[in-house]
């Protein structure tokens, strides 16, 4: 490789560099926490959350083992795999408002309770078959069509997917809702010929 091409990468992995330290010291300042001392102060954070700040990664999820709740709203997260860093502690995740279209890293967070994914991109929820702690779902405003996996999920007692690309008129029958539901919310979806609202 030629010194020109060597100075081109590491440029390249340097602006990269910058770029995810920024994004951590903004999840970082939105939590009260100074990032040259997110090592040590990460580890206190029981409940996390970012506002509107359009960070498209999630980053440095390690520093906060100890995390049981994570609010992301109105960024712009397209992938989920980092969660594998706290997917031991995470009890509840708000990934809302934003372009996330795709669910592969969740089925990790074997102890999610609460869920709230609105206003996505979503087509395909098959990965959280895998969480059957999951008492609450919402997953309004996206673009499913398919609700098999709410079959895997024993504990799910709320459910609101209004707004979504359901049509199939046997998504009514009983057999395909979760024991212990309580609410469900399918509004505005086109269930077999007629609207439901």
């Amino acid at each position: 490789m030629s010194l020109a091409a060597v100075s081109q990468v590491a440029s390249t992995l340097g602006g990269l560099k910058s770029r995810y330290l920024k994004y951590l010291e903004a999840f970082c300042a939105a939590n009260g926490i100074e990032v040259a001392d997110v090592k040590k102060d990460g580890l206190t954070l029981r409940r996390a959350e970012l506002f509107f700040a359009a960070i498209p990664v999630l980053i440095g999820l390690k520093y906060f083992e100890n995390l049981s709740v994570l609010q992301i709203i109105g960024h712009e997260i397209t992938s989920l795999k980092p969660l594998v860093e706290v997917a031991t502690t995470l009890e509840e995740l708000w990934i809302c408002e934003g372009p996330l279209k795709d669910l592969n890293g969740i089925e990790c967070c074997s102890k999610l309770k609460k869920l709230f994914l609105y206003e996505n991109s979503i087509e395909n929820c098959r990965q959280l078959a895998e969480l059957s702690a999951l008492s609450l779902l919402q997953i309004d405003n996206n673009r499913l069509s398919d609700i098999s996996f709410l079959r895997h999920l024993p504990y799910l007692g709320s459910v609101s997917m209004a707004k979504n690309c359901l049509t199939d008129a046997s998504l009514l029958e009983e057999g395909h809702w979760p024991r212990k539901l309580h609410h469900l919310d399918m509004s505005e979806n086109k269930i077999g010929l007629i609207m439901v609202s």
